[in-house]
């Protein structure tokens, strides 16, 4: 097995400090699962051209559903790479942790 790494610069995601810290936070609610979503690519174009047959494209969300929470991303008009980083902390029954 042989594997190369190739950085490229512009395919970097600034990631916000609340998902990489590894250090305990007393302060957070116990039980909480925190998702960060970060971006999707090469999404399929969901929407029509229009009347003019041009190229279609999407309104991309995401729609999370932990138990009986729900919470959804903001949507990006017109985008199949989108790029989100949003953060999201969801409230875990007792029970499952």
């Amino acid at each position: 097995l042989a594997l190369r790494w190739v950085h490229n610069p512009s395919r970097v995601i600034d990631l916000p400090d609340n998902i990489i810290g590894d250090e305990p936070k007393p302060e957070e609610p116990a039980n909480s699962l925190l998702i960060t979503i970060v971006r999707a690519r090469n999404l399929p174009a969901m929407d029509s051209g229009g009347l003019f047959g041009g190229k279609g494209s999407s309104d991309p969300f995401v729609k999370i559903e932990v138990q009986e929470e729900q919470t959804s991303s903001t949507v990006k008009k017109r985008d199949l790479n989108p790029i989100w980083v949003e953060s999201f902390e969801l409230p875990c029954a007792e029970k499952d942790a």
